[in-house]
């Protein structure tokens, strides 16, 4: 991020949309001075319906497949920030989703070591959003039994097929998205937590 304005990071076990690029492109110039926004995904598991041109939506939590950012605000972040372990930040990630504190507090003991738990405190306690598609540009294809960092995450197995010149946003309030996320986030959490238990 020292040499570059901008940069955009790909997994290889990622399969893009034809127009993942131009979204990622298109998002970097229109929002590049917006400080609100602290990154843009590619990836995007709410179903949420949209109208008309409507392309993406804010979230509170960041992905990591297939996502870009700016080096002036990426250098921002102190990945080693203490206030990332206060209740406050404990429980701000609890409201953005109900898995996160069970995240943060392994990052804590030592039992993973994730940039992206701090990435999504770090905007959690900064109020920061990442710019998510309405229709995911991204599907993970690295999510069979060999793989470490996924149990289950719910993806649309269909990219988006709508090139992104002009970005706009949805017309659904922030209070509602976020409600619903933390929802889907839950009945996510609960599959998850019954797969965990079926595989004992």
């Amino acid at each position: 991020s020292e040499s570059f304005d901008s940069f955009i990071v790909l997994e290889d076990d990622l399969v893009l949309s034809e127009f993942f690029f131009s979204f990622m492109k298109a998002a970097l110039k229109q929002f590049e001075h917006d400080e609100k926004i602290i990154n843009i995904s590619g990836f995007s598991n709410l179903p949420l319906a949209s109208k008309n041109s409507e392309n993406y939506y804010l979230c509170r939590r960041s992905t990591s497949w297939g996502w870009a950012s700016w080096s002036h605000k990426w250098r921002k972040i102190d990945f080693n920030d203490r206030n990332f372990y206060s209740i406050l930040c404990f429980l701000k990630l609890f409201l953005i989703s109900p898995d996160l504190p069970f995240m943060l507090r392994n990052q804590k003991n030592g039992v993973i070591d994730s940039w992206a738990i701090r990435l999504v405190a770090y905007q959690a306690i900064s109020e920061k959003f990442s710019l998510t598609p309405i229709e995911s540009h991204v599907i993970n294809v690295g999510t069979d039994e060999h793989a470490t960092n996924v149990d289950l995450i719910h993806q649309s197995h269909v990219l988006s097929t709508s090139e992104t010149n002009n970005l706009y946003k949805t017309k659904k309030n922030q209070f509602y998205i976020d409600a619903f996320n933390w929802l889907f986030e839950l009945f996510l959490y609960f599959k998850r937590l019954k797969q965990r238990i079926l595989k004992k």
